[in-house]
């Protein structure tokens, strides 16, 4: 499920993520955290906003020119029952050059529903000059 969530995400030059498959994988009242920094108040958005969000992102001219595709560096799942939590290091790239564009970690909540995975809740933490993340989230996968 992971790794279909995350190919949604990614598109070639000129291109759009796989906005029907990435819906598909959330669960119905998903939240999504903007990444925010130290001192800004985290806020939460549903589906279409998040989707919105993302999508105006991607026009801009850099990524639209150059596409966008993200790879799960690590990811590490603990399940109970119908509930399960991912950590999962990745790295978004230009596809033509291999140049990262950002690294992060998000943290998701997933619920089983019906025998299939969805996401319930989104949270991603950017790396930056003065963040650096752990290793332990960018181990081999």
């Amino acid at each position: 499920m992971l790794d279909t969530l995350y190919r949604a995400f990614c598109f070639d030059a000129g291109g759009a993520a796989d906005w029907a498959t990435m819906r598909s994988l959330f669960a119905e009242g998903a939240v999504f955290v903007d990444p925010f920094e130290a001192g800004v108040q985290p806020r939460g958005q549903g589906v279409e906003p998040f989707c919105a969000s993302f999508a105006a992102w991607c026009v801009d001219d850099a990524v639209r020119t150059s596409g966008l595709h993200e790879r799960i560096l690590h990811a590490r799942i603990e399940a109970a029952g119908n509930i399960a939590h991912a950590w999962v290091g990745f790295e978004g790239f230009e596809p033509g050059t291999g140049r990262i564009r950002s690294r992060g970690v998000d943290s998701l909540q997933l619920v089983l529903d019906r025998g299939t995975w969805k996401v319930a809740s989104f949270t991603t933490q950017y790396e930056s000059t003065g963040l650096r993340l752990p290793p332990r989230f960018y181990a081999d996968r």
